[in-house]
Order: C-alpha cells, then structure tokens, then sequence
C-alpha cells in the first residue's frame, strides 16, 4: 500500500468531532418600533431553583434605559431578569413584594458590553441548592465565567425564582414594557430545565482561532426547557419563526414582529451593520432597524469625519461585495427632492 500523498479529503474536522453549531438566522429586535419581544406563559411550574439560560447576542443601540434579555415575571415587583443597565453592566436579579420590596438575589457584572460588531454568547446557570452562597448562580462570557460581580447578595438557598414558572416568560422586553426593549439581534437560545450547566454544554473554543464558536447542545431540555433557532421564516407565528426545537413543544408567541425579523445575520455569519465613532450631535440623527438603518441629520456637524456613520468592517485589501439603498433628501421652499 503505498503511502498518501495528500490528506484524506473527508477528515473529521474540529467542528463536527465537537458537536459545531452553524447557526443559520438570527432574530432581531427593533427599539425604535416600540415593543417587540417574544413570550411565553408554562401552564405547569417546574424547576425554579435549577435551570441554564444559554443565548448568543450582537447588540445595535445601546447606552439607553434597560435593555432586557430574559425575563420571568408575576408582575411589576416579582420577576428573575436578565438585562443590560444603562451602563452598558449585565445584571442578573430576583425581586420580589413578599414581606416588603427587597432584591433576593443580584449579580452586576464589571464588565460592560458595548460591542456592536460582535456576537457573544452569555450563560446564566443557576442552582440555589447549592450550599455555597457563590456557587448558585454562574454568568459566563464567551466560556469563561465573568469576575467581579457582587455574591454578597446570591439566592437564599433552596429559593424559587420564577423562571420555571407558570407566570409570564418573555425575551426582548423588559416588566415595564416598552421602556425596556432590547435592541440588537438574538440566536440559538436554550433553557434547561433542571440542570446547572457549564458553557461546554453549548460552545467550544477553536484550535485555530481561539475564538468561542457554537455548539450542538445533546442532553435533556427537562419540562419547560427550549430551544429557538428563529429557522422558519416561512410566518411570524409560533409554530414557525418561534418554534421550540427542543422536542418540548415549548413555542414563543411573536408580538409584534415579522418573518423580516428572521434574518442571515448569526454567530455564524456574522454581517455588517453600521457603527458611528463619536457621538452624533444632530438632533435629526437615527439609527434602527438592527443598525441597517442610518439616517443622518440636518446639521453639518453630523458630517464630520469623526461622528460620521461607517461599517463596522473594515477592510483595505481583497474582494468584498456590499448592498446599499442610499437616499438623499433635501427640502428647499417647501419641496423635497429624492435622488
């Protein structure tokens, strides 16, 4: 037998011998529309002291209110939430009105995300079984577990959150409604119902790229576990865009969105979107749409360099392809003209 001269050309690769994800669409959610989220009410209650939220995030506006992510809510003053302060910190808390207002759990990150260029993917695992006060709720970047945040106020032991619930779950918007929707694209979102896991369970770091990569997550989803891949675009119901993949039949209802919402961009394959360095000073300046969306003002400093909307690629050498739809609008006595 004589020997190769070339590799084999059906190698094993690293994504499949891991479980590799590639994740095809991701879900976006417009703030500027006002209220668009995703929700779903168990009709049965499950684990809620033991459960992971897994979920891949490119966020597009920030720096603004709240920006909630995940949230189970009685109501205004019972809820577990997952969201982006005003400072750009995630923070992951339980309050509750029994016995008068108080926070039973909050962890604040260091750490402040305000990447729009990127995806990364955020791990809440949380076991409040655990007889160490530090060891019952773990938040995790990119697969490793963030630092820095106060455990001082960690879950009593044994408490029940409320996610698990038989209350309302939501993604995409916040217990005061509108005033705190999330803006930037969502992918491959995972609950699992009874289980404190690690991020392992869901991505792995590339041997070539060092970079945190998706992966196929094979264990059991538990009662009210799901997975959302926002694969079928086909209608903006929840036996299609909010399908649960999880084999739970755990669907999300969408509210107002649309099959448009559904789109190529992913941790997968990720796209360009605009970016603005330096802050826009004109008062007509917007950005929307998953920062698709750019509309400058009227006033010339919003056309200086420095505050001028760009891609957020960059790139001076080789071939690339770009779409554009570009629309000038400039009024004189009364009299719009559209080039």
């Amino acid at each position: 037998m004589g020997r190769l001269s070339s590799l084999p050309s059906a190698l094993v690769t690293d994504d499949s011998a891991l479980g590799g994800l590639v994740v095809e669409r991701g879900l976006r959610f417009d703030k500027s529309s006002g209220n668009e989220y995703i929700s779903r009410t168990p009709s049965s209650a499950s684990n809620q002291k033991t459960y992971t939220f897994s979920c891949w995030y490119k966020r597009c506006n920030i720096s603004y209110s709240l920006a909630n992510v995940f949230e189970a809510k009685n109501n205004g003053q019972n809820y577990t939430v997952l969201y982006f302060q005003d400072d750009d910190k995630l923070n992951f808390h339980g309050y509750t009105s029994t016995g008068g207002n108080q926070y039973t759990h909050r962890h604040i990150t260091t750490q402040r995300f305000r990447d729009t260029n990127a995806w990364f993917h955020i791990l809440v695992a949380v076991d409040t079984t655990q007889s160490t006060a530090s060891d019952r709720v773990k938040i995790y970047v990119n697969g490793t577990e963030v630092d820095g945040y106060d455990t001082s106020s960690a879950p009593a032991q044994n408490l029940d959150t409320f996610v698990n619930s038989t209350h309302l779950h939501t993604m995409g918007r916040g217990q005061a409604g509108s005033a705190q929707c999330y803006d930037g694209y969502m992918a491959e979102a995972n609950l699992v119902d009874g289980f404190q896991l690690t991020p392992s369970s869901f991505g792995y770091t590339d041997f070539q790229t060092k970079t945190w990569k998706p992966k196929i997550y094979s264990g059991s989803y538990g009662t009210n576990g799901f997975r959302l891949d926002f694969s079928d675009n086909s209608a903006a119901t929840s036996v299609t865009l909010g399908k649960d993949r999880s084999g739970q039949g755990n669907d999300f209802t969408l509210n107002n969105m649309a099959v448009t919402d559904s789109v190529l961009d992913s941790p997968s394959n990720n796209f360009a979107t605009w970016r603005v360095t330096g802050t826009p000073v004109s008062s007509g300046y917007e950005q929307k749409e998953g920062n698709l969306y750019c509309q400058t003002g009227a006033s010339g400093s919003a056309r200086q360099l420095n505050r001028t909307p760009m891609s957020s690629y960059q790139v001076n050498s080789g071939k690339w392809y770009m779409e554009m739809y570009h629309v000038y609008v400039h009024t004189m006595i009364g009299v719009a003209h559209t080039k």
